[in-house]
């Protein structure tokens, strides 16, 4: 994190590095749930300064919480698919 910006930074190691590689395969909902406590940690980083829908700034680690992270993605993506 930057000024509360988050910034990627693209690398590239040598190939010599690797010897082999593991493929991870996880259920859907732990990824939902992962990606909701990773946006938790970014706001706390951030002093509360991100969030979805600036009319539901608050998120608390909680099932109504993720409900409601859960509801707004819901509406912000339905026109996708």
């Amino acid at each position: 994190l930057k000024n509360g910006t988050v910034v990627y930074t693209k690398v590239q190691y040598d190939k010599t590095l690797v010897s082999r590689a593991v493929h991870l395969v996880r259920n859907p909902i732990d990824n939902v749930v992962s990606r909701y406590h990773l946006f938790l940690k970014l706001k706390s980083k951030t002093k509360g300064k991100i969030s979805i829908n600036s009319e539901q700034p608050f998120y608390t680690n909680d099932v109504n919480g993720f409900r409601r992270w859960c509801k707004e993605r819901d509406e912000k993506y339905l026109d996708e698919e």
